[in-house]
């Protein structure tokens, strides 16, 4: 039994000489041919390519102030301009509170995106729950409404508590105690081209060991993965770009679900804390669809997220 113990031991290490020698070759071989000056150049060339191939269009969403929104423009909080039926409940039949509305005429730059009709976000939240009941199939929801012809909003009844000042400690966002939390949150918007960011760590790192891969044949080992988060981190390239946001690359406070594939999760919404209003300790939130059901104009699985500091 000591015997094979020791064989296994030897082989063992005998095998990882020889791979640190092919990858040492492997490395050698790719900068003999050109495609690098040196060893250290390898990781340099895997940044560039990332940072260059898995660009993202977006749409940011500058907050200017509270208002009235237009009944179908885009706004966030506060009450809902327009009604398409019924206000969305949840699976007690309670009210959802107003999130967020999206004019889609205005997402003209995002490909698989509506470019008609209205969006319009909901969530569970009230003096009770604090916030949403995640085992609660139908706490968030997402309406799209593809022709809003008739506002239905003079013939249904908002539950004014969810609403109220004295509830909206109590939803995940904090406000100025004077401001009056009917109104909405409005903006501006502005195009924005995305590289994958520092925050999204599990999805940079992943696309970062890929390029790797295709260049060198291997793939990074733990110890090399943690050295390039080093690197990344001062890398403008990869720099966490909060805000409020349609499409693009979220941000996270923390570092986001690990299993995250960002060609599959399509982020529909980014709602972040800013001067007007704060999620928990300067939270952000993110609503994710799947690109097989954005395409399909389907929003009966979108996926929450949210974390704080």
């Amino acid at each position: 039994m000591n015997f094979i113990k020791i064989k296994y031991a030897v082989n063992t290490a005998t095998r990882k000489v020889s791979d640190a020698i092919d990858s040492f070759n492997t490395k050698t071989k790719i900068i003999q041919e050109g495609a690098v000056e040196n060893i250290d150049d390898v990781i340099g060339t895997v940044l560039d390519k990332v940072a260059e191939n898995y660009k993202l269009d977006s749409i940011k969403l500058v907050p200017t102030g509270f208002g009235i929104g237009e009944e179908l423009g885009t706004f966030f909080y506060g009450v809902p301009r327009f009604i398409a039926g019924e206000i969305p409940t949840d699976s007690s039949g309670k009210q959802l509170r107003f999130m967020a509305q999206i004019n889609c005429s205005d997402l003209g730059s995002l490909q698989e995106y509506p470019h008609k009709g209205l969006l319009q976000f909901w969530v569970q939240g009230d003096e009770y729950r604090m916030f949403l009941d995640i085992k609660d199939p139908k706490a968030y929801q997402v309406i799209y409404i593809d022709n809003p012809t008739t506002n239905n909003i003079n013939n249904v009844e908002l539950d004014e508590a969810l609403y109220s000042i004295r509830d909206a400690a109590d939803f995940p966002f904090i406000a100025d105690n004077n401001h009056n939390f009917t109104d909405n949150l409005l903006f501006k918007l502005e195009s924005e081209v995305m590289t994958p960011n520092r925050s999204d760590i599990h999805v940079l790192l992943n696309l970062i060991n890929m390029e790797y891969s295709k260049l060198t044949g291997e793939t990074m080992s733990e110890e090399e993965l943690s050295s390039v988060n080093n690197i990344i981190f001062a890398d403008p390239r990869f720099k966490s770009p909060f805000g409020d946001r349609v499409g693009g690359y979220p941000s996270f406070t923390q570092n986001g679900p690990e299993s995250r594939n960002y060609k599959d999760e399509i982020l529909l919404l980014q709602l972040d804390s800013n001067k007007f209003v704060s999620w928990g300790d300067t939270g952000i939130a993110n609503f994710f669809i799947n690109l097989k059901d954005l395409r399909n104009r389907n929003f009966n699985n979108i996926e929450f997220y949210w974390d704080c500091y």
